[in-house]
């Protein structure tokens, strides 16, 4: 049990550090601006929900239940 609730800690603290550290670069386009590769983030973006779904199907998914749906939230 112990082992299973560490793997989603560990997960869920992955996302966090990920997202908390990401430089998203810009550059300029037309008369604004848009972000620089933009198909690794959107693939972390993938990977990271498809961890957070799969975490829902756990036995211990209540203990998590806000961080996970607070992160769901954040990154839809």
């Amino acid at each position: 049990m112990a082992r299973e609730e560490y793997k989603i800690e560990s997960a869920l603290a992955r996302i966090e550090q990920t997202w908390e550290n990401l430089n998203i670069e810009m550059e300029p386009h037309r008369k604004t601006y848009k972000i620089k590769k933009t198909d690794e983030i959107n693939a972390m973006l993938e990977e990271h929900m498809t961890t957070l779904a799969s975490q829902k199907t756990t036995l211990f998914y209540e203990s998590f239940k806000s961080v996970i749906e607070t992160w769901e939230n954040t990154l839809t």
